[in-house]
């Protein structure tokens, strides 16, 4: 369970780090950045999967993907910020939506295929 903590801990540190590259690059990266951090996530939760079921490394796939994933992904936010600019830009809006699961289900996926 403390793993885990610290898994999270570390999780949302590299996402507040992500937000500060943003903010720092002065740039509206936002969105962007929220996408990045649910693909990295994803991917990451995709090569966890592979380990659980091919080498059985439950408690640091455990701790990987509940904790680390946990803190990192914002899959609230992933879609909050696009229903926010869909009112500005209602197309650009739509476009975050759909683009959100697919990038990260295709993350996923290239992360179980890495160790084949």
């Amino acid at each position: 369970m403390i793993g885990m903590a610290i898994a999270g801990a570390l999780g949302a540190m590299v996402r507040y780090l992500l937000e500060l590259i943003g903010i720092n690059a002065k740039a509206n990266t936002s969105p962007w950045l929220t996408l990045l951090a649910n693909a990295i996530g994803s991917f990451l939760v995709g090569t966890a999967m592979h380990s659980l079921v091919i080498v059985n490394g439950v408690v640091v796939t455990t701790n990987e993907l509940i904790g680390f994933c946990g803190g990192l992904t914002t899959f609230s936010s992933a879609f909050a910020v696009p229903l926010l600019f869909e009112k500005r830009d209602r197309a650009y809006g739509y476009f975050l939506i759909f683009l959100t699961p697919a990038l990260c289900a295709g993350a996923f996926f290239l992360g179980l295929s890495v160790h084949n």
